[in-house]
C-alpha cells in the first residue's frame, strides 16, 4: 500500500487518488449487487418468502383486490397449521395491473406489472408479468399460456430469468401444474387450483419439491399466481365494484325521479295559462 505523505499538492493526489479509487468501487460494489440480484433473486435485501408449502387464497372484503398468503407452521404439505404470511394487493386504477407482494408486516418485497409484448414471427402480442424487487431490480419475466386439459382448460406459466432466460415451464397435472427445471427436468413446485364449488374466492395451494435441483423464487410464483386473480375492475375487489354498481344505480334513479317532477310541474304551469286565457 502507498501513503500519501507531504504537503497540499500529496493531500491533493491523495484525495483525488482514493476519490477516484472510491467512486470505482462503489460503482463496482452496486453492480456486481445488481447481477447478484437479478440472477437468482435470492441475494436481495428485500427479503423473501422461505415455505415448503402455503395456500394462496383470495380475500373477500376488502377495498382493493388483495389474495393472502396462508403458510404452513408445521413441514411437509401435509400437516401444520396455516398462519398468514402475507398478502397481494392491486394498485387502485393501474394501467399496468400493479400488484405489490407484502410480508407478513405489510412491507413490499415486490412488485409486478403487466407488459403487452410481440415476439419474432408473432402477429399478435402476448402478456408478459415483470417482476421486480423492492429496489426496483428485476427478478424476471412470466408468460402465460391457456391449454386445454381434460374437460376444461388450464393456464401454464414459463418462467425467464432477468435476462430473459427461460429456466422454467410448467406442464398440467388435474387442476393444476408441475413447475419443471429446463436444464435437469426435476420438478420444483407443484400448484394446485383448490377452489370449490359454491366458493366464489379463488384459491390455490402450492408445495415445493424436494429434489436438490435449482429452487424457484417463491416472489415470482406468488405473483404469478395474483395474475389469476384479477380484480373486478380498477383494482378493486368484488364488494366494493357491487357497492360502486349500487350506488351508481341510486343516483340514477334519483336524477330521472327529479327530471319527471321537474317536467311535470312544468306542464301543470302551461296548462293553466292556456286556461287563464280560454
Amino acid at each position: 500500500a502507498m501513503a500519501w505523505r507531504g504537503g497540499a499538492g500529496g493531500g491533493a493526489g491523495g484525495g483525488l487518488g482514493r476519490g477516484v479509487g472510491g467512486e470505482a468501487l462503489s460503482v463496482a460494489r452496486r453492480g456486481l449487487l445488481s447481477v447478484l440480484s437479478s440472477a437468482e433473486g435470492t441475494n436481495s435485501t428485500c427479503g423473501n418468502f422461505n415455505f415448503e408449502a402455503a395456500t394462496v387464497r383470495e380475500a373477500m372484503w376488502t377495498w382493493r383486490q388483495t389474495v393472502r398468503i396462508f403458510e404452513k407452521a408445521g413441514t411437509g404439505n401435509s400437516g401444520g397449521q396455516e398462519k398468514v404470511g402475507g398478502r397481494m394487493e392491486y394498485d387502485i386504477m393501474s394501467w399496468s395491473s400493479l400488484v405489490r407482494l407484502k410480508d407478513d408486516k405489510g412491507e413490499t418485497i415486490a412488485t409486478s406489472r403487466h407488459e403487452m409484448r410481440t415476439g419474432a414471427g408473432e402477429l399478435f402480442p402476448h402478456d408478459v408479468i415483470v417482476v421486480e424487487d423492492c429496489a426496483g431490480n428485476q427478478l424476471g419475466e412470466v408468460t402465460e399460456e391457456l391449454q386445454s386439459a381434460g374437460m376444461g382448460s388450464v393456464v401454464l406459466f414459463t418462467f425467464a430469468d432477468a435476462q430473459g432466460k427461460v429456466f422454467a415451464s410448467s406442464s398440467p397435472k388435474g387442476d393444476g401444474m408441475v413447475v419443471h427445471d429446463v436444464a435437469s427436468g426435476k420438478s420444483m413446485v407443484t400448484l394446485m387450483r383448490t377452489t370449490t364449488f359454491g366458493d366464489l374466492r379463488d384459491s390455490w395451494t402450492m408445495s415445493r419439491s424436494n429434489s436438490n435441483g435449482r429452487a424457484l423464487d417463491a416472489r415470482l410464483l406468488l405473483l404469478a399466481i395474483a395474475a389469476q386473480s384479477p380484480p373486478v375492475a380498477w383494482g378493486l375487489s368484488a364488494f366494493p365494484f357491487i357497492l360502486f354498481l349500487v350506488l351508481s344505480l341510486l343516483v340514477a334513479c334519483l336524477l330521472c325521479v327529479r327530471f319527471c317532477m321537474n317536467n311535470r310541474g312544468y306542464t301543470s304551469i302551461e296548462n293553466l295559462d292556456r286556461t287563464e286565457y280560454v
